[in-house]
């Protein structure tokens, strides 16, 4: 049995929303085909002695104290269900032969949840579809479950099957609501952001956007089960993240695609890809209102199957809600880096260190401001900042590094959940991984595995997950044994024009290969500011 795709619709977010196949109201349906095989002798109640409940009063659901609190019957024993009980009680199999035997039905009903709301709970208005209702997937479990009739023999599993629909539901809607007010949404649909982070040169490179808008789509998949909360480590939210090679063939994949070129020195496209990202929240927002009405209609949604993969194994029966403000401060942080990511790359920016974290090896000293310390080493975030203006002396006409544009705002503002710290360690994994060739699909894979293998969920490291950034690096932590490279002390420098670094050889891992990828990487192919000072240029 395959395990509950419950990230599987949340991939196809971004994809423009489609439009519903209602089951039209005067033609025969049958069954789908890829409905299970089930051997009704394993099932410990009979289907058929199900009868609808005639008492029609829609409420919360049990999930209020004041259902819990007072005495409503037998149903009570079946209250905070879990998932183990999901499956002692064969709910799964259960839930496959009821389906067989009303699928039919579902046209007339108003779907699977129609069906359900109908037959269980006597309420012809429990459709748990996303159109604008605020009441039509309550439910109060005492008054309109506990009927003699129901509590027959099939209570049970009927209970926990309407309860899981319901919590399903206010996943969809809780994470539309989330995307709806994320502060990525306003503070990426200005051009503001773009000119804080964006002062350099505009480098045509219509492929590493591309690789921004297919990572940034993954990362929408990502928070999509980061919502699900302990749920998401359990099931099969990796179904999903399979699924991202399809969510292009959509209108929204064109629209992100269609990049303007501009030849000026303005942030211009840097405008247009926060605005694109900002309209990517808005169309997830409207994908999941299709995702919910599809499924509660009872029909499959992408290449996810039915609402019986979400609800396999008591996934969602006990499901808490959407933390909403945690997911938001994920999202928007995780979004808003693979941007800052994008317009850095296009200028000189770097990481460089690997030597002694107090600096002792004869390499020189970082600028501390935009340092850290991992596994014994100090590493350092860098800008090669070219000087445009009048040419004092010899050092100015070179230019020198300073701190990346922008970088007095991370950590304040939208920006509080970007740190030096996410920005030095996503880019280090990244590098780890798969040196300067790391891409969307690798980030994919990587987030499947960490999922699929139940580790912390990507977002749970916010903009330091593998990645997020994939700002170059050179490890010149060789450079310290090193005796033949000349003024290797002066190959770190602290920020500011009176101190230009020098690298007077192959300083990355002493490796001249090695050097000229990261040369290539860091935008500086042609760029004679860090050897003008060597003797031998």
């Amino acid at each position: 049995m395959r395990s509950a795709s419950l990230a599987a619709a949340c991939l196809y977010l971004a994809a423009f929303a489609r439009s519903i196949p209602v089951i039209p109201s005067d033609q025969s349906v049958q069954p789908h085909n890829h409905a299970r095989s089930v051997d009704k002798a394993t099932v410990p109640r009979h289907v058929s002695s199900l009868t609808p409940i005639t008492s029609i009063e829609p409420r919360n659901g049990n999930g209020s104290s004041s259902s819990a609190q007072r005495k409503c019957g037998v149903i009570q024993q079946y209250f905070n269900p879990t998932p183990l009980q999901w499956r002692n009680a064969h709910t799964s199999t259960w839930l496959n032969i009821w389906w067989e035997e009303n699928y039919a039905s579902f046209a007339q009903n108003g779907g699977f949840a129609g069906t359900l709301g109908t037959t269980f709970l006597g309420d012809p208005n429990f459709n748990c579809k996303d159109d604008g209702s605020t009441s039509n997937c309550d439910f109060d479990a005492c008054s309109q479950m506990n009927s003699s009739d129901a509590a027959g023999s099939d209570l049970q599993q009927a209970y926990y099957v309407v309860q899981s629909t319901n919590r399903l539901h206010s996943y969809f809607v809780g994470l539309g609501q989330a995307l709806s007010t994320s502060a990525i949404g306003a503070a990426m649909n200005t051009p503001n952001w773009a000119y804080t982070f964006y002062v350099d040169k505009d480098v045509e490179d219509i492929t590493l956007l591309k690789e921004l808008y297919n990572i940034a789509i993954t990362l929408v998949a990502v928070g999509a089960a980061f919502a699900m909360g302990p749920v998401a480590a359990s099931v099969a939210a990796v179904v999903a993240i399979s699924a991202t090679s399809n969510m292009f063939i959509g209108g929204i994949g064109a629209a992100l695609y269609a990049t303007k070129t501009h030849t000026d020195n303005t942030p211009q496209r840097a405008a247009e890809v926060g605005s694109r990202l900002s309209y990517l929240f808005t169309e997830s927002m409207k994908e999941l209102i299709n995702a919910n009405n599809l499924l509660m209609n009872g029909s499959r949604y992408g290449d996810s199957g039915d609402i019986r993969s979400y609800l396999e194994d008591g996934a969602f029966v006990n499901f808490q809600g959407v933390d909403k403000v945690s997911l938001i401060d994920t999202m928007s942080a995780m979004l808003m880096s693979t941007a800052i990511n994008y317009l850095w790359k296009n200028q000189k920016v770097f990481i460089m260190g690997g030597g002694p974290c107090d600096d002792s090896g004869g390499i020189g000293t970082g600028p501390q401001e935009a340092k850290i310390c991992r596994d014994g080493k100090a590493w350092y975030l860098y800008w090669w900042k070219e000087y445009s203006g009048i040419q004092f002396s010899r050092a100015k006409k070179w230019g020198h590094t300073e701190k990346p544009p922008g970088f007095d705002e991370l950590g304040k503002g939208v920006y509080a959940g970007i740190t030096v710290e996410h920005i030095i360690n996503s880019s280090l994994d990244a590098y780890n991984s798969a040196g300067y060739a790391y891409t969307a699909t690798m980030a994919r894979n990587r987030a499947e595995a960490a999922i699929k293998n139940g580790e912390k969920n990507p977002a749970e490291f916010g903009a330091g997950w593998e990645g997020i950034f994939t700002i170059p690096v050179c490890d010149v932590g060789s450079m310290v044994m090193d005796a033949k490279t000349k003024r290797k002390e002066h190959i770190l420098k602290p920020y500011g024009s009176a101190h230009t670094p020098q690298w007077c050889g192959p300083i990355c891992s002493n490796n001249p290969a090695q050097y000229i990828e990261f040369i290539k990487a860091a935008r500086m192919e042609g760029f004679q500011s860090p050897t003008v000072f060597c003797r031998d240029n």
